[in-house]
């Protein structure tokens, strides 16, 4: 199913955009089908053959926080228009037995701000906030049925993607909730033929409806806004309609 000049484009995508020895990983996914339309796992075959797009768990920090509002809204207990406050907190680690204090990205503190505002521009402390409202259960609930299957921690830092996720996990729960909350399973070979031209094999797509069209509408909404206002702008010059999360983790 991957898509030749998809394909060609990824590389590149891959090649400027990583630097000295750096590797990166690419996945584009059809929302409503699962076709996988491009993958790139790294720099160079030659150099590694892991592929990252498919086998490197990491943590997708900021990028994950799409999934914790996407929970919070599915709980009925929090809107757009809903106001966080904006305000430093302490946890006890008791496992550790230390504090944890987390901050946003800019060190900076706002008040009570809307939901909309808070994934706009990212705020670490809101999100933790409706992690710890709707319980971090039902954030790992809604990430297993948009399509992540690697462990989650059953604890608030899941709310700022502590969790190891597979790129093509995460890509596809967005793909999800861009398919109106319809989860299809990869695809990675559409069909298969032999020289004559006779269908061997062919896949088919299996939807399947894991998260309402409204819950997905809405969170859909507030990463348009990420792109429109926020940490995402930058992507506004493809000048086309984009959703989407950036992401940055320690």
């Amino acid at each position: 199913s991957l898509n030749a000049s998809w394909q060609k484009q990824a590389k590149k995508v891959i090649a400027n955009n990583t630097w000295g020895g750096q590797q990166g990983a690419l996945v584009s996914l059809e929302p409503g089908t699962g076709l996988v339309r491009a993958m790139v796992g790294g720099r160079s075959y030659i150099r590694s053959q892991f592929n990252r797009a498919i086998l490197a768990q990491r943590q997708p920090g900021s990028a994950f926080k799409p999934i914790v509002y996407g929970a919070g809204i599915r709980s009925l207990k929090f809107t757009p228009a809903t106001m966080i406050s904006d305000s430093p907190e302490v946890f006890r680690n008791a496992d550790r037995g230390n504090n944890w204090k987390p901050k946003n990205y800019s060190g900076e503190y706002e008040g009570d701000i809307s939901v909309r505002y808070c994934l706009t521009h990212s705020k670490n402390t809101c999100s933790i906030e409706i992690a710890k409202s709707v319980g971090p259960a039902s954030v790992r609930s809604l990430a297993q049925a948009l399509g992540i299957e690697s462990r989650l921690p059953n604890d608030v830092t899941i709310s700022l993607g502590s969790g190891e996720v597979l790129p093509l996990e995460l890509t596809n729960a967005y793909a999800t909730l861009a398919a109106g909350g319809r989860y299809a399973p990869p695809i990675f070979l559409a069909r298969v033929q032999d020289r004559y031209g006779e269908k061997l094999f062919a896949s088919k797509t299996r939807l399947r409806q894991v998260v309402s069209p409204a819950v997905a509408y809405i969170t859909t909404s507030l990463m348009r806004s990420v792109v429109e206002a926020g940490t995402a702008q930058s992507v506004r010059a493809l000048g086309r309609e984009v959703a989407g999360k950036t992401g940055t983790t320690n």
